[in-house]
């Protein structure tokens, strides 16, 4: 049921009234901002393990170990945007020490860089309160762990961190606040036989991904939301291969800048090998703990040692880094309302999934160049969300029209333009839910056990 303010109501009963078609579009999927990522820096650094922070001031801090001789490389870029130089992106400071996995953290002013040494496979750490500026000395952290480890760490506030050291067979983990300092490395409980990569970002609980051999799979630290402080939740699965068809996945990253944001590799061994990033998010209204997850979709690169996400909170961008890319997307969604311009208007409502067509006016040919970035009419592509609401211009005048609120969403499927008889006009098509259901195709075999 829906509540009609006076106006509307008069004017749905009255004998003859102007209807009103309000339609925006948003570069939206359920919801959540679909991502345009901007390539900012394309450069030489070879693909291995890396990380990158976004402190308080805005400020960019990456490292990344040379695949060559493992040595370990800083980097701070004080204001990155679209207009910083490529000089600027690739010049690296030399920290003087090898490595064999890396991980940042930063809030406020706080950066902590964290490293499993090649020297002593032991994890040492070294901290900043100048957004990465300068650098303390290297401490010790740990005993010595095997060669093959997964660094990922995170801040919860100014006073309370967790790191994770991911070794084949299982996550270790140690808790650090500024009344006792650090805890130690114990075990979290979780087993593998091949875990090949941890990620950890803190929102009401300490949210991890972390991957294996089979699939990626998403757990809980408590920190009293969703579970209780200081225990483990068992693993979901974000994605699994089938048995038997030589897919595995790694080194996942993980943010909440608007939605959970889940970055990983997937590694194909048979016959045209590959390795590409997927990404996935959450839907807009769950916790982490729901573990309810868009399918994982291909990222157009090829990348061994994945992607690392950073984001400050008080901006509307986020980034996506490895040593030789520089990646920037807007968390706001491009929009345009098109109300203005609507001819016609059809929506029907079918089981198999409802249809809308909207015919807009091109005479003087606006929407010729639809889905450019930074144009007016960005917004208008494959896939984009539709928001349709109906109503009358009401007793307020032509200029008030009102109303009923929205209807279900669609999503633009196709479009097309229509000229002949003095007439251009741009016809925009679109499906709602149970449209995209029906056009679903699985990416694999699925099966489920009896009962």
């Amino acid at each position: 049921m829906r509540m009609l303010s006076s106006s509307l109501l008069a004017a749905q009963q009255a004998a003859s009234g102007q209807p009103y078609a309000e339609v925006k579009i948003e570069d939206r999927i359920g919801g959540v901002t679909r991502l345009a990522w901007d390539r900012l820096y394309t450069g030489t650094e070879g693909d291995y393990y890396h990380a990158a922070a976004m402190p308080a001031d805005g400020s960019l801090v990456r490292l990344r170990v040379d695949p060559v001789g493992k040595t370990l490389y800083r980097q701070r870029v004080v204001d990155p945007d679209e207009t910083t130089p490529s000089a600027t992106w690739s010049t690296w400071t030399n920290w003087g020490v090898t490595v064999n996995a890396v991980a940042l953290c930063a809030y406020g002013t706080k950066v902590w860089a964290f490293v499993h040494s090649n020297t002593d496979a032991k994890i040492y750490r070294s901290e900043s309160n100048d957004s990465g500026a300068t650098w303390g000395a290297w401490q010790l952290m740990s005993a010595a762990y095997p060669a093959t480890g997964y660094l990922a760490a995170c801040f919860k506030n100014a006073n309370n961190a967790v790191v994770l050291f991911g070794i084949p067979t299982g996550i270790f983990y140690d808790v650090w606040n500024n009344v006792t300092g650090w805890a130690g490395f114990v075990n979290s409980g979780i087993v593998s036989a091949t875990i090949s990569g941890v990620a950890i970002h803190w929102l009401a609980d300490y949210n991890v991904a972390y991957t294996d051999a089979q699939g990626v799979y998403s757990c809980i630290y408590g920190d009293g939301y969703r579970s209780p402080v200081g225990v483990w939740t068992g693993a979901q699965a974000i994605t699994e291969s089938a048995s038997g068809s030589n897919v595995g996945f790694h080194l996942p990253t993980l943010w909440n800048p608007d939605v959970y944001r889940c970055f990983f590799v997937e590694k194909y061994s048979g016959s045209e090998a590959y390795a590409r990033p997927n990404f996935t998010h959450s839907y807009a209204t769950v916790d982490y703990s729901s573990n309810l997850w868009r399918e994982p979709v291909p990222f157009n690169i090829d990348c061994t040692y994945g992607l690392a996400l950073a984001h400050n909170g008080a901006s509307d961008y986020i980034w996506l880094t490895r040593p030789d890319a520089v990646y920037r997307a807007s968390l706001i969604p491009a929009s345009v309302d098109v109300s203005g311009d609507v001819i016609e208007l059809k929506s029907s409502s079918q089981p198999a999934g409802g249809r809308v067509e909207i015919t807009l006016r091109n005479d003087d040919g606006r929407y010729t160049h639809i889905g450019e970035e930074d144009g007016d009419y960005q917004a208008i592509g494959q896939g984009s969300e539709v928001q349709l609401s109906f109503g009358y211009h009401t007793s307020g005048g032509y200029y008030s029209p009102e109303t009923g609120g929205l209807e279900p969403c669609s999503w633009i499927t196709g479009w097309e333009y229509v000229t002949g008889g003095g007439r251009s006009q741009l016809v925009i098509r679109a499906g709602d839910g149970g449209s995209l259901l029906e056009v679903w195709r699985a990416r694999r075999q699925y099966a489920w056990q009896k009962g």
